[in-house]
Formats: C-alpha cells, structure tokens, sequence
C-alpha cells in the first residue's frame, strides 16, 4: 500500500493489476497510455488527464508533475516510509528529526548513545527487545543527543519517546 500526497490531499493506493487499483479501499480503473518521454495520457471515468513528469527526487520520495499543464507536487510514500513517519523518524529534507519514539512496546536492552553525543546517520543509539527480539535503534541522520530518556531494564510502550535530540 503507497500514500499518494497532493497538496494536503492524501490518498491510500494499491495496485490490483495493471490499470486497476484500490484507492481509498474504493476500486477505480484507469487507461494509462504513454505518449511521449515523460508524458502520459490518463483516462478515469471519461475525463482525460495528460501528465508529464517534470522531475523525480528519490530521496524524498517526490515527483513533480504537470498534470494538465498544472504543476503538482507528489509524495509517494511505501509501507516503509509511512512507519518512518509514524516514527517520527521521516526522512524530509525540511523536516528536522526532534525524538526517537519507541516502535512497539518492548524492554530497553542497552543504551549506547550518550547526552551530548554527536551521532552519524544509522548508528546505533540503543537496542529495543520486543517479541523476544532484539530491535536496534538507529539514528535517522546526523544529530546530537539532546536527553535520553530511558535507561536499560526500563519498559517501554509503544509511540513513547525515548530519545531527543538538539
């Protein structure tokens, strides 16, 4: 399942098969046609859409689309991405990385960040077991440690923050 995100406009999307998705749980059929590079001709319920794509940034999961001649930024965000952001722990150029919150509710296993700590992107900043697994922590980019805010043999529930960084 992708989030497709249009100005505040959000939409669930799954692809059944070729031209046939669920959206919002709802089923549509679309005729999609390349025409051109870049440039697609959408048709849904007999109103036609003509959609170039101007620009696709990987990093931050966006396109930007002309969607009859009108300009449109698009996010696209998989499985993956949306855990990320339920997180706290997106990956948005624009969006600066305040907390770490606890994924599941699980036991605090091992601290190995410090306060006051410089942490490089993917680091380990503590292990987390839950389900008799062992979860690593990992930085979500280049921060400093601002509080921890457990302790090893602390329980955690899930969404609880457990790291803030500066």
């Amino acid at each position: 399942m992708h989030q497709i995100i249009i100005g505040n406009n959000k939409k669930n999307v799954e692809v059944i098969e070729k031209n046939r998705f669920l959206i919002d749980g709802k089923e549509h059929s679309l005729d999609i046609e390349n025409i051109g590079e870049n440039i697609f001709s959408v048709i849904k319920n007999n109103t036609t859409y003509r959609i170039e794509v101007l620009d696709h940034d990987l990093e931050n999961n966006s396109m930007t689309l002309a969607i009859n001649g009108k300009e449109q930024i698009v996010l696209i965000k998989n499985e993956y991405h949306q855990l990320l952001d339920s997180l706290g722990m997106s990956n948005s150029a624009n969006k600066k990385i305040k907390e770490i919150k606890a994924p599941m509710p699980g036991l605090v296993l091992e601290v190995i960040a410090e306060n006051k700590q410089n942490m490089d992107k993917g680091s380990t900043l503590l292990i987390l077991e839950a389900m008799k697994m062992e979860n690593i922590i990992k930085s979500p980019d280049e921060v400093i440690v601002k509080k921890i805010h457990v302790s090893p043999g602390d329980t955690v529930e899930k969404n609880q923050v457990l790291i803030t960084f500066a």
